[in-house]
């Protein structure tokens, strides 16, 4: 949030700068200064890199959304799979996948500090999961029912890793940096443009600013849903805990 408000009065500042430059060279001087068009070369430029790390922001979220999808299947599959054994397999896997249902929605609700105790948390239950999963393995009544169940249990472990390495993958720092530099630059020559003119107008760099600091916070927030604002729905795990949770009393 301080890195948002800080980028907010950074980009307000030069657009300011711009205006303020361009009316005590120019405007306060009685000195002429024609737009060349490329000016406005550089805005749409500027708009295309801006549209383009938007693009790649808004698909990223969108895999981190089917990889939820598809975990969310691979536990209720184990859950599923789990029932079909005989006690006390049957009880201790789906108590297994109500703990790891809790934990995934426990990570989501964390503080960025304490977020990382609850991933390891989450990790080490779907490593006694495994370890409880072999176990039932290894008993020769259990062997041939179980390799459903070992199937469905890595998916669901691979998933979980899948992701929690998307939610650090996010657009490249330079590209980043390109963005926020680009911003800069463009919304000084925004204000610049507007500030030698006689007749002063802030409409243009007003818009400039709410439309390029909302883009770029929503790219900010859609890199690092942790985070951010913009968060992927967890509502399908959060509706199968309510759904498993009585059939496992």
């Amino acid at each position: 949030m301080v890195s948002a408000i800080l980028y907010l009065i950074s980009l307000a500042g030069f657009v300011s700068a711009g205006y303020i430059f361009a009316h005590y060279r120019y405007q306060r001087k009685s000195r002429s200064w024609k737009l060349s068009g490329t000016e406005n070369a550089i805005i749409g430029f500027y708009g295309l890199i801006l549209s383009f790390l938007l693009l790649m922001a808004g698909n990223a979220n969108k895999e981190r959304y089917a990889l939820i999808h598809q975990h969310a299947d691979a536990i209720a599959s184990l859950h599923r799979e789990a029932g079909l054994l005989p006690a006390p397999a049957r009880d201790t896997l789906r108590q297994h996948v109500i703990r790891l249902l809790e934990s995934r929605l426990e990570t989501d609700a964390e503080e960025d500090d304490d977020r990382r105790e609850v991933l390891l948390a989450n990790t080490s239950g779907y490593d006694q999961m495994w370890s409880t999963v072999e176990h039932f393995s290894l008993q020769d009544t259990l062997s041939p029912k179980m390799r459903p169940v070992i199937q469905a249990a890595q998916q669901a472990i691979a998933l979980n890793y899948r992701i929690a390495y998307s939610n650090r993958e996010g657009t490249p720092l330079t590209l980043m940096a390109l963005l926020i530099v680009g911003s800069w630059l463009v919304g000084f020559l925004v204000g610049f443009t507007n500030g030698f003119n006689a007749e002063h107008s802030f409409l243009v760099p007003v818009i400039f600013f709410i439309i390029t600091g909302l883009t770029v916070l929503t790219i900010r927030d859609l890199n690092d849903p942790n985070a951010g604002l913009i968060k992927p729905s967890l509502d399908n795990y959060r509706e199968m805990l309510q759904a498993i949770r009585p059939s496992s009393r």
